[in-house]
């Protein structure tokens, strides 16, 4: 499986946007775009999708490449897409792979939206 291309949010994003990723955990998901790897992720309506992470914006929406819907009730029942958008607000819980650092990737992705925030007094 291909490792999608990482472009910095730094020249995606607004000012307001930026603060927003800044202040919150969406900045981890940034990082999770380089994953090779299916990332569940649970919803309000009790059902999750499996899919690999493709694109996040700083209000937490996240689109899924060839994703798989899970129905709650039926364990046999499911869609499979090429590409599903979910918005943030419909996202209960992400299952962040096991071999993540999260505390390295949140410094990487601080780095590349405001490296002056990264600067540490000595």
């Amino acid at each position: 499986m291909e490792i999608h291309n990482l472009i910095s949010p730094k020249t995606l994003y607004t000012a307001k946007e930026k603060a927003v990723s800044l202040n919150s955990l969406t900045i981890l998901l940034f990082s999770l775009r380089k994953y090779p790897q299916k990332i569940r992720i649970d919803l309000i309506n009790e059902y999750w999708v499996d899919g690999l992470v493709t694109e996040v914006s700083p209000y937490m929406d996240v689109t899924l490449e060839d994703a798989t819907l899970h129905e709650p009730i039926y364990d046999n029942v499911h869609s499979t897409y090429s590409c599903y958008v979910l918005k943030g607000r419909f996202i209960r819980f992400i299952h962040l792979p096991e071999n993540l650092d999260v505390v390295e990737e949140i410094d990487k992705q601080i780095q590349l939206i405001a490296p002056d925030r990264m600067k540490r007094k000595t």
